[in-house]
């Protein structure tokens, strides 16, 4: 009679059997919530809506930048969510419903989600911010011609955190246009900041991908300008050495 919340580990071998059986979804909402590609989207589906959202990878000894995947189904009567590997937020939520202190409605689990996937995301973005800042006070201070130590890691992780965010911002602003019943105006300002968040973390990783590209043409010009120096010395001991070289 009351909210219910399942937290499902999708690669298990009941797992797509048991919500086929007991949940009366679609085929092709079951297939979305399967899919082994996916990336983040939001769809209305019969009574309730597929949701599809990434968080960064924070387990021991995992790439922050290899995110991981939600796939969630909500409806009035309660939550579905799927994962592959663990997801920090979705743990957390976990222990605060168990302690009596989590979210009471469908909506509140989602916009509480939502919110979390970003309040953890922010320490990665601000750790390869710092990477970059670094690089670009170092090229500032001295006559590096190298990349600095962690600057490669840090431009791939832009590109691959920018690639889910973008869409994700997608994902949550269909959600704000479907306004399902279970979502009350206190659960769409919670998911519409998740939402602002997304959006200032893709413009924030939109100017750290153009400052990695500066610090890599600064790097590269430097090292033109090194080579052009040693082709220029070594045309002038040609020069002197060429005519001895003829005359013996």
């Amino acid at each position: 009679q009351e909210p219910f919340w399942l937290h499902l580990d999708r690669t298990h071998p009941m797992a797509r059997d048991w919500i086929a059986t007991h949940l009366g979804l679609d085929d092709w909402m079951v297939d979305s919530l399967f899919d082994e590609e996916t990336r983040p989207r939001c769809s209305k589906a019969g009574d309730g809506v597929l949701l599809n959202l990434r968080g960064v990878n924070l387990n021991d000894g995992a790439d922050p930048t290899d995110m991981v995947a939600l796939r969630l189904w909500a409806c009035p009567k309660g939550v579905v969510t799927l994962r592959r590997f663990p997801i920090r937020s979705v743990s957390a939520m976990g222990d605060r419903v168990q302690a009596g202190h989590g979210p009471e409605s469908p909506g509140r689990l989602i916009a509480s989600i939502s919110e979390k996937l970003m309040d953890l995301m922010a320490p990665t973005i601000q750790r390869f911010d710092l990477v970059l800042d670094d690089a670009e006070l170092l090229l500032l201070q001295t006559d590096a011609t190298e990349p600095p130590a962690g600057l490669a890691d840090a431009r791939r992780g832009t590109i691959a955190l920018r690639r889910y965010l973008k869409p994700q911002a997608d994902a949550l602003a269909e959600l704000l246009a479907l306004k399902p019943g279970f979502l009350d105006e206190t659960d769409l300002a919670m998911i519409g900041n998740a939402r602002q968040d997304v959006l200032r973390f893709v413009e924030h990783l939109e100017e750290m991908r153009e400052q990695a590209i500066f610090v890599y043409d600064e790097i590269e010009k430097r090292q033109d300008d090194r080579m052009n120096r040693l082709i220029y010395r070594l045309t002038i001991i040609t020069a002197v050495f060429l005519p001895l070289g003829f005359i013996t």
